[in-house]
């Protein structure tokens, strides 16, 4: 009997799992990146950047406002299981260099969540993330504050914690299109 409900929970969390990937296959990059403005609050400013509960590759708390105070931010979300994140990940990494002396920090937060630690880990190696910032949401139920609806998805934050402008899709952060996202609305802090 017990086995029976073992196997009903499986299949039912299979079917529930195949239909999620089935609706999200759709916003996996498979579209043209499109650059969009913040929505603007009241004061004209931009909306605010969440405050996520974000862990460093060691399971310590981060608070990634804090860690960079009065910095510009490049934030990235991505996954060890989304082609089109891994495909930017190079040339993110050389905007890194170049941006960081106007002033702007470039930070990765994965969707990976602990229990995929391990193997955010190996991509990490992989791909020489150990000079990047690479963080890790710890709770599903953020992705709505990001207004996730694929990925990979790059945000622009001011020094004031605005979120100034976003990109849903892989691009080539080397090339006109990521010259063009970084200038639309970031002032490089001193």
């Amino acid at each position: 009997m017990q086995k029976n409900y073992a196997r009903i929970f499986i299949l039912l969390s299979c079917m529930l799992a195949a239909a999620w990937l089935g609706t999200e296959a759709r916003h996996l990059g498979l579209h043209i990146p499109q650059v969009a403005a913040a929505p603007q609050d009241s004061g004209g400013g931009g909306s605010d950047f969440p405050h996520l509960a974000l862990s460093n590759m060691d399971g310590q708390p981060v608070d990634i406002l804090a860690a960079f105070p009065g910095k510009s931010l490049l934030v990235n979300y991505w996954a060890t299981w989304c082609p089109p994140c891994l495909a930017e990940i190079p040339s993110l990494m050389a905007l890194k260099e170049t941006v960081r002396e106007q002033g702007i920090e470039v930070v990765l937060i994965s969707l990976d969540f602990p229990e995929n630690s391990g193997r955010l880990k190996k991509l990490m190696a992989r791909y020489k993330l150990d000079n990047v910032d690479t963080l890790y949401m710890t709770q599903a139920a953020q992705w709505p504050l990001i207004g996730g609806q694929g990925l990979p998805i790059t945000v622009l934050v001011s020094p004031e914690q605005k979120i100034i402008s976003r990109i849903s899709g892989a691009i080539d952060w080397s090339g006109q299109a990521g010259q063009d996202f970084i200038k639309s609305g970031i002032t490089p802090s001193k």
